[in-house]
Parts: structure tokens; C-alpha cells; sequence
């Protein structure tokens, strides 16, 4: 979904972007690689950063250790979500802390039903911390039309065999990252040179001038 969202906003807005994508990576287990840090680091050294986008999740819905160490903490149980919540709000805190929007996309739901309730349970831990902060939260059930727990390879509805879903029952095929795409950029405001003030000769001055992926 990145690239698809890179390319629309360098193409027809001039707007650059940058990727932060790492496979295999989430909020559970920063010892391996932390988002929050990563974040952090990057709009402490870009003050042109006016957007970020989150989509986290799959990698996440297991028991994970606390931090200093210790037993590991039981998925979905009251101390996992105390301290994953911390970690889903420290990201938001620092973006609202460097003027920047959040845009928190939920994932879907899974093909696998244990991983599929484990992203309804931290569904509701993004929206929840999202809507705290009056941030952005899009949910992918959404633009797929998932009814309720019902997981398929192509739009809820059955308007269309076109395939949504990536043959892992997990990840996107580029129909799905379209769709994702596109809810995202409508969603961020453009300012277009008719609403620039005229000492202003930036001719693509826009809002966000610059958008940050964070995408496992």
C-alpha cells in the first residue's frame, strides 16, 4: 500500500513521502524493532513531516514480554493492553507533540479465525486511542465491506470477484492496496494554489507537504 500512496501523491501533488515499511514487525516486541523510537527519531530530524499513516497489527496477537523483562504478558489480558495502549499512544503523542496528523488504518479481518479475533481485539485499541485524540482511525472492514467477523478473498458485498486478499489470507493483492490507497488520500487535505496566499510562489504548497508510512 505505501508505494500505491507514494506514486498518487508525487504524481499529481509533487508531494514526496517516505516509506518506513519493515516486514515482520508491530508494537509486541520492540527489542526486535521499535516503531515508537523509529517515529520519534524520524520526525525529531524532519520538521516538513505533516501526516503520518500507521498500519500495524498482524504481527502482534501474541503474548509479549513486559518491559524490563519478566513472564510475558498473556494476549488481550488487562496488562497487555495497558501497555500495548502505551505504546499505540506514545506514537500519537509524539506526532500531535511535532504538529503532525495521524492517520491509523485497522486491519481486517484474517482468513485464520484466532488471528482474525486477535485484530478485532487490537481494532479496538487503535480506534480507541485514536478517537482520544480526535486522530484519524480507518478501518479496512470498511473499505471492504466485511460484515462482522466474516473474513473473504473479495469485497463483502459480492459486488465484484475481483480479489481483494493476497493468497496467505494475511496480506493484500494490488486490488486491496488500491482500495486502502485511495480511502487514505482522500482523507488528507490538499491545499490547491487557489487557496495559497498570493506571497506565497510554491505552486504545489500543500497540507500535508510530507507523509510518513509506518507499515509492518
Amino acid at each position: 500500500m505505501p508505494p500505491l500512496l507514494k506514486r498518487q501523491l508525487q504524481t499529481d501533488y509533487n508531494i514526496s513521502s517516505i516509506d518506513l515499511s519493515k516486514q515482520s514487525t508491530g508494537l509486541a516486541y520492540p527489542k526486535f524493532f521499535n516503531w515508537p523510537q523509529t517515529i520519534a527519531n524520524r520526525l525529531a530530524s524532519d520538521d516538513s513531516i505533516k501526516l503520518l499513516v500507521v498500519f500495524l497489527g498482524p504481527n502482534d496477537p501474541w503474548d509479549m514480554p513486559p518491559d524490563g523483562g519478566g513472564r510475558y504478558l498473556k494476549f488481550a489480558s488487562e496488562a497487555w493492553g495497558t501497555l500495548y495502549r502505551a505504546r499505540i499512544a506514545s506514537i500519537i503523542d509524539n506526532a500531535r507533540q511535532h504538529n503532525v496528523s495521524v492517520i491509523w488504518i485497522g486491519p481486517p479481518n484474517m482468513r485464520k479465525q484466532k488471528l482474525s479475533q486477535g485484530m478485532a481485539y487490537l481494532n479496538q485499541l487503535y480506534r480507541e486511542e485514536a478517537e482520544k485524540t480526535g486522530e484519524i482511525y480507518l478501518s479496512v472492514n470498511d473499505m471492504f465491506k466485511y460484515e462482522k467477523d466474516i473474513y473473504s478473498d473479495y469485497i463483502g458485498d459480492g459486488s465484484s470477484r475481483v480479489k481483494l486478499r493476497a493468497g496467505d489470507g494475511i496480506h493484500f493483492s494490488l486490488k486491496g492496496q488500491q482500495i486502502i490507497a485511495q480511502q487514505v488520500f482522500s482523507r488528507i487535505h490538499l491545499q490547491k494554489v487557489d487557496d495559497v496566499p498570493d506571497d506565497v510562489t510554491d505552486k504545489n504548497m500543500v497540507t500535508p507537504n510530507e507523509t510518513i508510512n509506518a507499515h509492518p
